[in-house]
């Protein structure tokens, strides 16, 4: 993220598209990472002030597209918009469409889902819980956790490691 942007003046569309490039850059992609890109989203959105909820579900792709099939997915539905920094993964289309598209389908993922509405408390336990901090050093877990860490302190969200 640059220097001179300010995070503060953004559109929740723009914050949609800023959380789905620092996943990219920091996370191996965005592929895979829909609920860690989502928490972050809805949070950021919910410090605003803003009635922003983490749903999940699935995305069903366009027949041709990566995925043919159903896939778990995560999103943030802020109002009559979805907000979703990891759409791309499934096909070209914009981040950002309307509550009703085809594509968002299927029941919640049950205990499995992060909070609908999420604080920071609970990001600081989802990322406890997703990346637990390791002893044995474990690359790609400790790569992730570190990379979803460096993302919320980018953002102001996190100020330091949850697990200390």
């Amino acid at each position: 993220m640059p220097a001179t942007t300010d995070i503060t003046v953004m559109t929740p569309e723009e914050l949609c598209y800023l959380v789905h490039d620092l996943v990219d850059e920091h996370l191996y992609g965005v592929t895979g990472m829909c609920a860690q890109a989502s928490i972050i989203l809805a949070c950021l959105l919910r410090e605003r002030g803003l009635d922003a909820r983490l749903m999940t579900g699935s995305y069903l792709s366009a027949p041709g597209s990566r995925f043919s099939s159903e896939e778990e997915h995560a999103y943030v539905v802020l109002g009559d918009i979805i907000l979703d920094p990891t759409r791309d993964q499934f096909e070209e289309l914009p981040l950002v469409d309307t509550v009703g598209a085809s594509q968002y389908q299927g029941e919640d993922w049950g205990d499995d889902a992060p909070c609908e509405r999420p604080t920071l408390e609970d990001l600081a336990a989802y990322i406890d819980a997703a990346f637990p901090a390791l002893e044995s050093g474990a690359f790609d877990d400790e790569y992730l956790r570190e990379g979803f860490l460096r993302i919320c302190r980018e953002l102001g969200l996190l100020l330091e490691d949850p697990g200390l």
